[in-house]
């Protein structure tokens, strides 16, 4: 709904206006997951928590190198990688070693199918609809 909002904006504000949402959205789910670790829950949730800030802080630098046109480019593409990474490492850590070891590889396989089904869908269904309302030069 909000994201509906950003592209009622005109032409030359999307951009920025999609970026502070997306930048408040993963300071807040991270903060709600590292906060989740420290009350006693489960402590393996930081490390799922730290996935959202990894990802803010991989696109800003992806932003700094690259050229500035606010065209999707390798760098902004790339940058999404580290997030996932953490994510997936994130989802192994919530299960614990016990659940590990009995799943064996093929739970890995699965957690691991799961994992990129979840990241091309979510390109098929979020980035690929927005990516040329949102680069539409002003």
């Amino acid at each position: 709904m909000l994201l509906a909002g950003v592209l009622a904006l005109p032409t030359a504000d999307r951009r920025l206006a999609a970026a502070a949402l997306v930048s408040v959205v993963a300071v807040l789910t991270g903060l709600l997951l590292l906060r989740t670790g420290r009350s006693g829950v489960s402590r393996r949730w930081r490390t799922l928590g730290a996935a959202p800030v990894v990802g803010l802080v991989a696109a800003a630098l992806a932003e700094l190198v690259a050229d500035g046109t606010g065209q999707l480019d390798a760098w902004r593409t790339a940058a999404s990688v580290p997030a996932h990474l953490v994510g997936a490492v994130g989802v192994l850590v919530l299960l614990g070693d016990g659940r590990l070891r009995a799943g064996g590889a093929r739970l890995l396989t699965e957690i691991a199918l799961f994992c990129t089904a979840a990241f091309v869908l979510g390109q098929v269904l979020v980035v690929a609809p927005l990516a040329p309302v949102l680069d539409t030069p002003s």
